[in-house]
């Protein structure tokens, strides 16, 4: 009874470990309905600005992003693979230096 237990324990442990495995391949992206990749890169591009701007320093940085994006209609979301109107954004003190492409990520037509 033991070796069943300490079985399902470990069959158990790996089921998990491949599940948070699973889960880290997925990236952050912006959606809106009918949202087009200038409307993203213009609207982005402000909100970057804006958070740039912020007197309550970096860590204020990445807050004040988020809630001009979601002011603007943006929706932040969590895929494998985007779509078509699905974009990236600064996710870390450093994209704000440098924002990582609008289409980065894995996106459907890189897997054909």
């Amino acid at each position: 009874m033991r070796t069943k237990t300490r079985t399902f324990a470990l069959e158990s442990l790996l089921a998990a470990g491949a599940i948070l495995i699973a889960g880290g391949c997925r990236t952050h992206y912006w959606e809106r309905p009918g949202g087009a990749i200038a409307d993203f890169e213009q609207e982005s591009a402000a909100c970057i600005e804006d958070a740039r701007k912020s007197p309550y320093g970096p860590d204020s940085m990445q807050a004040i992003y988020r809630a001009c994006m979601r002011g603007k209609g943006w929706r932040r979301i969590e895929a494998s693979v985007a779509e078509n109107n699905q974009f990236r954004g600064p996710e870390g003190e450093g994209d704000f230096l440098s924002p990582p492409p609008a289409l980065g990520g894995n996106r459907y037509w890189q897997n054909r």
